[in-house]
């Protein structure tokens, strides 16, 4: 479970950066204001934990499922 929970974490603190980044770069090329670093701080953060919490369903799901079943090939 832990696995699928810290997967899912890393790929969208990936994402936050990555969309901070394009964010960012898109309001400076436009020449309109950017937000502090705390609004994208709090935005990043606020997605990663929504991400992982998302992901905690799916997760306690596929823990709980025999692997052996799962991974036989039919």
């Amino acid at each position: 479970m832990e696995l699928i929970l810290i997967q899912a974490a890393g790929l969208s603190a990936a994402g936050a950066l990555l969309g901070s980044a394009i964010a960012a770069t898109a309001l400076g090329m436009s020449g309109d204001p950017l937000p502090s670093l705390q609004f994208f701080l709090a935005v990043g953060s606020l997605e990663v934990f929504v991400s992982a919490l998302a992901a905690l369903i799916p997760a306690v799901v596929a823990s709980r499922r025999d692997p052996l079943k799962e991974l036989r090939v039919p």
